[in-house]
């Protein structure tokens, strides 16, 4: 169309030329005709008409010349303002990597993962910023030769082609290099100083969105990319059958970075199934120990609430032979509970629950037991018993000092016949003094009981406050004083063998031997001194021969 528009142009130049020259040669020769005759008005009017026609024909020539010659100014005019929207596209785009590039190192510094694999993804963005700028380059040469050689040897298809294939990229690259990145971050497992991607500490909403976002790029957004990379295909199909050179319109660094970024989503993806199949174990366990936990709880309120339905002494002390029997399956139920609760933990619901299901079975044992003492205080205080004893106290001393005078007496006969005779009441009186030491440990702890109980008071009081504390709530140590006291002793004996055999196998040797021979003779002449009934005054050999022994 342009060789076209440049051949009427140039026609009607020629046109205009010779229309020029044949007007020229008939007012040559009107005005020739003027000179030879001034007063003739017939060459006169021949030589305006000549005027008047190479005006005309000149007028004609123009008026198709002009539009062609402005439409054809117009179209490069044109084509010039694309090819520099086009640089300026690739300027932006430029620039917008430069921005990415910043925003990235910023992102990276935040993150505080100074690794090889962040240097080689700033190393691959630069890589990719040079590859822009040399595109940018490369369509500037391009488009030079436009501007320096005239619009007649200009390609507009190659040039719009190579602008929409070089746009295509850098946007597909910007956008691998975004989910690469973010992936490569996310992909990272936690490290022991807080680095790395840890799902398991994000809230089920942060999770449940991070979920959303896998699912909208593999039902979406992967496609969009695929069908972006086919659009890449196909212009560079169009751009490479124009001629262009094949080296500048390379696309397979691109469709590599793709398959990368397609990569770490499927192990991204993969991460994502394997905590959400953890998450999922974690609620069905999560929902099997609040069960069990509400069965406890509902069975230590139920026994609490049949103990104080209670007011006979004998259904309390029944009550309690009960809780008694049961405790041994109760905290073998609560251990397996506290077991499935730290497997749960960190978690604020398991934590308060078993808080709550350790105070409530705290609470029912305590108050069995206070229950049990305050009656046992209020019936020993009914029977006076303990009056009663304090006032028989003197008496069995006395029973003591009859027993052992009678005992005495009865051991005075020597016949056979008088032995014989108080043989069985000697036995019996023996039985009585026998016995009487039991006895006489009963009626002092009955004669002291309020006492006693007194006195343990403050203790006791210790002791509640330490079972009620929030420690003791959390602590799953179900062992009893017993079993406490036997590990005790248990390594207190361990801790003596250690020493004993320590001890012999330090005393085996040359110089034991002769400390212990030494230590030997010391004695032997102690033993000898003391036999002599040596005093003082004999000090002085003894110490000599001391001195010769050492």
């Amino acid at each position: 169309m342009a060789i076209a528009n440049c051949d009427a142009i140039r026609q009607a130049c020629d046109e205009l030329r010779k229309a020029a020259e044949l007007a020229d040669t008939t007012v040559a020769r009107s005005e020739a005709a003027i000179r030879a005759n001034p007063e003739d008005e017939a060459a006169k009017a021949k030589a305006v008409k000549a005027y008047e026609d190479k005006i005309k024909q000149m007028n004609d020539v123009m008026s198709k010349c002009v539009p062609l010659i402005d439409t054809k100014f117009q179209e490069t005019k044109k084509l010039i303002k694309e090819e520099t929207d086009e640089l300026d596209i690739i300027e932006e785009e430029n620039t917008q990597y430069k921005t990415a590039k910043k925003a990235l190192r910023e992102e990276l510094e935040a993150e505080k993962s100074k690794n090889e694999a962040a240097k080689q993804e700033e190393l691959a963005i630069d890589k990719q910023l040079g590859d822009a700028t040399k595109s940018a380059q490369v369509a500037r040469k391009a488009a030079a030769q436009y501007e320096t050689k005239g619009p007649f040897d200009y390609r507009p298809d190659q040039g719009s082609l190579y602008a929409k294939l070089t746009e295509d990229k850098v946007k597909l690259t910007s956008t691998f290099e975004k989910y690469k990145v973010l992936f490569a971050h996310r992909n990272t497992a936690p490290r022991p100083h807080g680095h790395g991607y840890d799902l398991q500490r994000l809230e089920k909403a942060e999770f449940d969105q991070l979920v959303e976002e896998a699912k909208n790029w593999n039902e979406t957004e992967i496609n969009n990319i695929q069908s972006d990379l086919e659009d890449l295909e196909a212009t560079r199909g169009k751009l490479l059958q124009t001629g262009w050179p094949e080296e500048h319109a390379e696309v397979s660094d691109t469709l590599d970075k793709f398959q990368q970024v397609k990569k770490a989503a499927e192990t991204w993806n993969q991460i994502l199934a394997v905590e959400d199949k953890r998450r999922k174990d974690m609620q069905s366990s999560l929902e099997t120990f609040m069960l069990d936990d509400a069965k406890l709880l509902q069975w230590c309120r139920q026994e609490r609430t049949n103990m104080e339905g209670q007011s006979e002494p004998h259904h309390i002390q029944e009550f309690c032979a009960s809780l008694i029997r049961n405790i041994g399956t109760m905290e073998e139920n609560f251990a397996h509970l506290a077991q499935k609760g730290e497997a749960l933990l960190p978690n604020k619901m398991v934590e308060r629950a078993l808080v709550e299901v350790n105070e409530v079975w705290l609470n029912l044992q305590i108050n069995a037991y206070e229950r049990q003492r305050h009656i046992m205080l209020e019936i020993h205080k009914k029977s006076k018993l303990e009056n009663e004893v304090r006032a028989f106290s003197s008496f069995s001393t006395k029973l003591k000092r009859f027993l052992e005078e009678t005992i005495k007496v009865l051991e005075i006969p020597t016949d056979h016949e008088s032995i014989l005779v108080v043989a069985p009441v000697l036995k019996h009186c023996r039985e009585l003094l026998d016995e009487f030491k039991p006895h006489a440990l009963l009626a002092d702890h009955l004669s002291d009981f309020s006492l006693r109980m007194e006195h343990i008071r403050d203790n006791y009081n210790v002791l509640r406050r330490t079972v009620f504390s929030k420690l003791t709530f959390l602590s799953t140590d179900r062992r009893t004083v017993d079993e406490v006291s036997g590990q005790r002793r248990e390594e207190y004996l361990n801790k003596v063998h250690e020493i004993k055999r320590w001890v012999q196998a330090h005393s085996e040797g040359e110089n034991w031997d002769s400390v212990h021979s030494k230590v030997k003779r010391v004695q032997e002449i102690v033993d000898k001194a003391i036999e002599s009934g040596n005093t003082g005054d004999d000090d002085e050999p003894a110490a000599a021969v001391e001195e010769d022994e050492y």
